[in-house]
């Protein structure tokens, strides 16, 4: 609907307004508010009447009333927002028709002169309830979410293989050496002193002792391999 149509629509809805009053209203404001008092009484049609005039259909007259131009006349309900989702908390489970009455009479009573928008409050109203039975519906079906324990992990103690350190055969080969040599040279001093003895003594056995010699050379060699081997 454009501006001229709202004009036309303002003026028609005036005349009948006087028509059925008796010619009290000087502005469309005054008929709408004499609208609003009979509307609350007896029974006050005018759409029939005000489609003749407009030559449209009394239902477009009385929807165009309703979601379009009366809102001139009310209040914006947008500082009433949050006043009304509180209300709806207590509306919940009602119809929206029940539940836009009671917020109205709840407003209202705070402020006589108050003048709200059905529509507009019926939309939000309807709007808050469909949103909180949907919230319940989501809340009732949603599975409880479950916390599983943490898992406690015990480190192991590693126990290292215990290595069993061996000599190096160096180690004994240099071992064998020393006491071979040690026992060496004991038995060579030892035969010398007595080789020297039997010289001086002009023996004629001065080398008897070298199959002795030999023998405990060899004596020797057996007992360090028995011994370090």
């Amino acid at each position: 609907m454009n501006n001229q149509f709202k004009e036309q629509f303002g003026l028609a809805f005036m005349e009948v307004i006087n028509q059925k009053v008796g010619n009290t209203c000087n502005n469309i404001a005054e008929a709408h508010e004499e609208y609003v008092k009979k509307q609350s009484g007896v029974a006050f049609d005018i759409w029939k009447d005000m489609s003749i005039i407009l030559d449209e259909s009394p239902k477009k007259v009385h929807d165009f009333y309703h979601n379009t131009w009366s809102k001139m006349f009310c209040d914006d309900i947008s500082p009433y927002r949050d006043t009304i989702r509180n209300y709806i908390k207590e509306y919940n489970g009602k119809s929206t028709q029940e539940a836009v009455k009671q917020v109205i009479s709840h407003l209202k009573a705070d402020n006589e002169s108050l003048q709200l928008h059905y529509q507009t409050v019926y939309q939000y109203v309807n709007y808050q309830l469909m949103n909180a039975n949907k919230q319940s519906a989501k809340a009732k079906t949603q599975k409880p979410k479950v916390i599983k324990p943490k898992e406690t992990t015990v480190a192991k103690k590693v126990v290292s293989p215990k290595i069993i350190k061996s000599e190096p055969i160096a180690v004994k080969e240099e071992i064998f050496n020393f006491s071979f040599q040690q026992s060496l040279q004991k038995e060579l001093t030892s035969d010398s002193s007595c080789l020297e003895q039997k010289t001086n003594d002009n023996s004629d056995t001065q080398f008897s002792s070298c199959p002795d010699f030999c023998m405990i050379y060899a004596d020797n060699i057996f007992s360090i391999f028995d011994c370090e081997l």
